[in-house]
């Protein structure tokens, strides 16, 4: 239908071929049958029916996860206080990286940021 108002893909009917919204029997183009203008709030509708839509086809599943801590590794905010321990290795990224010093840690991490979005430092 390519980039024709709204009005024109509703009731398109070229060489009788019935193209337009108001001929399609799928459902995801239902609500545009129903209505004569294609707007912000129309769009939002159409997203909601959507997303609803989903959920019924896929409902979230009602699990229970049970994670058991099978590692010695754990957050930076969940360690003990690091007075007089040493530092073998961090992890940031899914990058493990091997370092004895916290500052090359700190380095690290922030390089890193500033090289993806160097914008974040400078505002």
């Amino acid at each position: 239908m390519g980039n024709r108002p709204f009005k024109d893909k509703k009731t398109m009917n070229v060489d009788g071929k019935e193209q337009g919204y108001e001929y399609s029997r799928l459902w995801a183009q239902q609500l545009f049958k129903k209505i004569d203008e294609w707007n912000v709030m129309e769009l939002h509708r159409r997203f909601d029916l959507i997303v609803k839509r989903f959920f019924e086809i896929w409902p979230y599943p009602s699990i229970e996860a049970i994670f058991e801590d099978t590692s010695d590794e754990m957050s930076i905010f969940e360690a003990e206080d690091p007075k007089n321990k040493s530092l073998e290795y961090f992890i940031f990224r899914d990058e493990r990286v091997i370092t004895q010093e916290v500052s090359k840690m700190y380095y690290h991490v922030i390089k890193t940021l500033f090289d993806e979005n160097p914008q974040l430092f400078l505002t």
